[in-house]
C-alpha cells in the first residue's frame, strides 16, 4: 500500500533527510505536498523529482518564480 506524505520544510537538514527516506522506500511513499521557506531552486529540483500535487512557498514572488519554472508540471503554487 503506497502512502501519502506531506512534507513541511523539505529544503531543510531535516527535510531533506526525509526525502533521502523516503528514496529508500522505493515507491511506498508517495509525496503529495512540499513546503518550504525561502529556497525556490532546491524546492524546485524536488518537485521535478517528486511531483507533488501542492507546494507551498513563503511568499508570493517565490511562487511566480515556482510557476514560472513549471517544465509541464501539474502541481497547485501557494504561499
Amino acid at each position: 500500500m503506497t502512502r501519502g506524505l506531506a512534507l513541511l520544510g523539505s529544503t531543510g537538514s531535516i527535510g531533506r533527510s526525509a526525502l533521502d527516506v523516503v528514496d529508500r522506500l522505493e515507491g511506498r511513499v508517495r509525496v503529495i505536498a512540499l513546503a518550504a521557506g525561502r529556497n525556490a531552486p532546491l524546492l524546485a529540483e524536488q518537485v521535478e523529482k517528486y511531483r507533488p500535487a501542492l507546494v507551498s512557498v513563503a511568499t508570493r514572488r517565490d511562487a511566480d518564480r515556482l510557476r514560472g519554472l513549471g517544465r509541464g508540471w501539474r502541481l497547485r503554487v501557494v504561499h
